[in-house]
Formats: structure tokens, C-alpha cells, sequence
């Protein structure tokens, strides 16, 4: 994500996520990890040694990166740290929920990244068409 300023709180380093608009700090909530929606077509997920890293980290440290998600609780990045969370049991997990407008702005970025490097298109139009049809 192109938009993270890393901030040392305690042992760990967690990461505050910037409004795409506005580039200021987003507010980050805590919510339970069953009350967010993951995106049906975001590819399958691994259990590689990537994942499996991640989520012992997240057992010793937490979620060091807030998750992104609609007001509405649809996930728009963050897969492999919910499926983490949920796998561990965790009662929260901190969240940065977008508007329409936030969310469109930082869609089109990762739709531009994602054409680049990844050639992934369905679960990114399934989130762009989500925002523009939920939050106009």
C-alpha cells in the first residue's frame, strides 16, 4: 500500500494508514474480525511459509497493519491478515474504514498497481464495482 507512514508504538511497529484524499492519518477502530466481509473473488490464499510468518508475528505482536474496509464492512485489503486473525482466535482486529470517495481513490491506485505487476482483474472490479455501486 503506497499510503503507510510507520510509527513506533510499544515493541512493535504499526503502521497508520493516510486518507488517499485528504492525507491525513485514518482513525482506526477495533471491531471483531466476523463483522468484515471478505471479497469472494480475491484469490485463493496460501498456506505458504509467507502466510504462515505472518501469522505467527501477528501472534507474538498483533495486527501491526490496520485493515481496510468499506463502512459497510466489505474488505478491501487485509485477506491474509483476517484469515490470520480468525485463525488465531482474535477478538479484534483494527480496521481503517473508507468512504466512497476514499475507497474509489485508493481502488484506482491499486488497480493501476495491480495491472503492472499482478494481471489479477476480478477481485479488483468486484471492489470497484462494490464502492461505485454502495457508496456513489
Amino acid at each position: 500500500m503506497g499510503h503507510l507512514d510507520r510509527t513506533p508504538i510499544g515493541t512493535a511497529a504499526h503502521v497508520v494508514l493516510v486518507d488517499p484524499l485528504a492525507r491525513e492519518p485514518l482513525p482506526v477502530a477495533f471491531v471483531d474480525p466476523l463483522c468484515l466481509v471478505a471479497n469472494p473473488l480475491h484469490p485463493p490464499l496460501l498456506d505458504d511459509d509467507r502466510y504462515r510468518a505472518g501469522r505467527e508475528e501477528m501472534r507474538t505482536h498483533g495486527v501491526v497493519v490496520p485493515l481496510t474496509a468499506l463502512t459497510d464492512g466489505f474488505l478491501l485489503d487485509g485477506h491474509r491478515r483476517l484469515a490470520a486473525a480468525l485463525e488465531l482466535g482474535l477478538a479484534e482486529v483494527p480496521v481503517c474504514y473508507l468512504s466512497g470517495s476514499q475507497a474509489r481513490a485508493l481502488v484506482a491506485t491499486y488497480s493501476r498497481r495491480e495491472r503492472r505487476e499482478m494481471k489479477r482483474y476480478a477481485h479488483w472490479r468486484l471492489m470497484l464495482a462494490r464502492v461505485t455501486r454502495l457508496h456513489p
